[in-house]
Protein backbone atom coordinates (compact mmCIF):
# COMPACT_ATOMS: atom_id res chain seq x y z
CA UNK A 1 0.00 0.00 0.00
CA UNK A 2 1.42 3.33 -1.03
CA UNK A 3 1.77 6.04 1.55
CA UNK A 4 -1.00 8.59 1.05
CA UNK A 5 0.31 12.13 1.08
CA UNK A 6 -1.95 13.71 3.70
CA UNK A 7 -0.47 17.16 3.19
CA UNK A 8 -1.39 17.10 -0.49
CA UNK A 9 -5.04 16.65 0.44
CA UNK A 10 -4.90 19.89 2.37
CA UNK A 11 -3.08 21.82 -0.37
CA UNK A 12 -4.87 23.81 -3.04
CA UNK A 13 -3.74 21.36 -5.76
CA UNK A 14 -6.29 18.69 -4.89
CA UNK A 15 -9.41 20.62 -5.80
CA UNK A 16 -10.14 22.29 -2.48
CA UNK A 17 -9.87 25.73 -4.10
CA UNK A 18 -12.63 24.75 -6.54
CA UNK A 19 -14.74 23.51 -3.66
CA UNK A 20 -14.74 26.99 -2.13
CA UNK A 21 -16.18 28.49 -5.32
CA UNK A 22 -19.97 28.99 -5.13
CA UNK A 23 -20.66 27.79 -8.70
CA UNK A 24 -21.58 24.14 -9.11
CA UNK A 25 -19.43 23.72 -12.24
CA UNK A 26 -16.26 24.51 -10.31
CA UNK A 27 -17.33 22.29 -7.41
CA UNK A 28 -17.86 19.33 -9.74
CA UNK A 29 -14.40 20.00 -11.17
CA UNK A 30 -13.06 19.88 -7.61
CA UNK A 31 -14.79 16.51 -7.10
CA UNK A 32 -13.15 15.21 -10.28
CA UNK A 33 -9.72 16.32 -9.09
CA UNK A 34 -10.41 14.62 -5.76
CA UNK A 35 -11.29 11.40 -7.60
CA UNK A 36 -8.04 11.64 -9.56
CA UNK A 37 -6.10 11.92 -6.31
CA UNK A 38 -7.89 8.90 -4.84
CA UNK A 39 -7.21 6.91 -8.00
CA UNK A 40 -3.53 7.82 -8.16
CA UNK A 41 -2.83 7.06 -4.50
CA UNK A 42 -3.98 4.40 -2.09
CA UNK A 43 -5.40 6.31 0.88
CA UNK A 44 -5.89 4.68 4.25
CA UNK A 45 -9.24 4.36 5.97
CA UNK A 46 -8.90 7.55 7.97
CA UNK A 47 -8.34 9.60 4.82
CA UNK A 48 -11.29 7.95 3.09
CA UNK A 49 -13.54 8.80 6.02
CA UNK A 50 -12.23 12.36 6.08
CA UNK A 51 -12.82 12.65 2.34
CA UNK A 52 -16.42 11.44 2.75
CA UNK A 53 -17.04 14.01 5.48
CA UNK A 54 -15.41 16.73 3.36
CA UNK A 55 -17.75 15.86 0.48
CA UNK A 56 -20.74 15.91 2.84
CA UNK A 57 -19.76 19.36 4.11
CA UNK A 58 -19.36 20.67 0.56
CA UNK A 59 -22.79 19.34 -0.36
CA UNK A 60 -24.29 21.39 2.47
CA UNK A 61 -24.84 18.32 4.65
CA UNK A 62 -26.65 16.62 1.74
CA UNK A 63 -29.06 19.52 1.18
CA UNK A 64 -27.59 20.20 -2.26
CA UNK A 65 -30.35 20.00 -4.87
CA UNK A 66 -28.20 20.06 -7.99
CA UNK A 67 -28.22 16.52 -9.48
CA UNK A 68 -24.80 17.08 -11.06
CA UNK A 69 -23.29 17.77 -7.64
CA UNK A 70 -25.08 14.75 -6.19
CA UNK A 71 -23.74 12.48 -8.95
CA UNK A 72 -20.19 13.72 -8.45
CA UNK A 73 -20.48 13.18 -4.69
CA UNK A 74 -21.53 9.58 -5.38
CA UNK A 75 -18.72 9.19 -7.91
CA UNK A 76 -16.19 10.01 -5.20
CA UNK A 77 -17.26 6.91 -3.25
CA UNK A 78 -17.44 4.89 -6.45
CA UNK A 79 -13.82 5.84 -7.10
CA UNK A 80 -12.99 4.65 -3.59
CA UNK A 81 -14.57 1.27 -4.32
CA UNK A 82 -12.63 0.94 -7.57
CA UNK A 83 -9.18 1.95 -6.34
CA UNK A 84 -8.95 1.16 -2.63
CA UNK A 85 -8.37 -2.16 -0.94
CA UNK A 86 -10.47 -1.38 2.11
CA UNK A 87 -13.26 1.10 2.79
CA UNK A 88 -14.26 1.82 6.38
CA UNK A 89 -17.89 1.39 7.41
CA UNK A 90 -17.97 5.01 8.51
CA UNK A 91 -17.94 6.04 4.83
CA UNK A 92 -21.26 4.23 4.38
CA UNK A 93 -22.50 5.84 7.57
CA UNK A 94 -21.67 9.28 6.18
CA UNK A 95 -23.41 8.67 2.85
CA UNK A 96 -26.27 6.33 3.82
CA UNK A 97 -28.92 8.85 4.87
CA UNK A 98 -28.39 10.85 1.67
CA UNK A 99 -28.46 7.72 -0.47
CA UNK A 100 -31.65 6.42 1.17
CA UNK A 101 -33.41 9.76 0.70
CA UNK A 102 -32.39 10.04 -2.95
CA UNK A 103 -32.84 6.43 -4.06
CA UNK A 104 -36.34 7.28 -5.31
CA UNK A 105 -35.00 10.12 -7.49
CA UNK A 106 -34.97 8.93 -11.11
CA UNK A 107 -31.91 11.03 -11.99
CA UNK A 108 -29.59 9.34 -9.51
CA UNK A 109 -31.34 6.10 -8.55
CA UNK A 110 -29.15 3.91 -10.77
CA UNK A 111 -25.79 5.25 -9.46
CA UNK A 112 -27.04 4.86 -5.89
CA UNK A 113 -28.11 1.24 -6.37
CA UNK A 114 -24.79 0.43 -8.09
CA UNK A 115 -22.93 2.08 -5.23
CA UNK A 116 -24.84 0.04 -2.65
CA UNK A 117 -23.79 -3.12 -4.51
CA UNK A 118 -20.17 -1.97 -4.71
CA UNK A 119 -20.09 -1.11 -1.02
CA UNK A 120 -21.58 -4.51 -0.13
CA UNK A 121 -18.46 -6.09 -1.63
CA UNK A 122 -16.33 -4.29 0.95
CA UNK A 123 -18.77 -4.70 3.82
CA UNK A 124 -21.22 -7.51 4.24
CA UNK A 125 -24.53 -7.42 2.40
CA UNK A 126 -26.26 -7.72 5.75
CA UNK A 127 -24.51 -4.58 7.02
CA UNK A 128 -25.42 -2.52 3.93
CA UNK A 129 -29.02 -3.78 3.96
CA UNK A 130 -29.27 -2.91 7.65
CA UNK A 131 -28.22 0.66 6.92
CA UNK A 132 -30.73 0.89 4.06
CA UNK A 133 -33.59 -0.28 6.30
CA UNK A 134 -32.48 1.84 9.27
CA UNK A 135 -32.08 5.07 7.30
CA UNK A 136 -34.95 4.30 4.94
CA UNK A 137 -37.29 4.37 7.91
CA UNK A 138 -36.00 7.84 8.85
CA UNK A 139 -36.58 9.43 5.44
CA UNK A 140 -39.46 11.79 4.90
CA UNK A 141 -40.05 10.71 1.31
CA UNK A 142 -42.66 7.90 1.31
CA UNK A 143 -41.80 6.14 -1.97
CA UNK A 144 -38.14 5.48 -1.23
CA UNK A 145 -37.95 1.91 -0.04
Amino acid sequence: MKNFDKQKVINEEDGSSEMKDPTWQNKTEGFKQMMTEIGSQDPDGIMLEATAKFVKANCKDWKENNPNMQKEALNVVKTMTEHCERIPKRVLHTYSLFMCEKIGDIKIAKPISELFISLSEFMTCKFVAGYIVKNGAKTKIPKNI
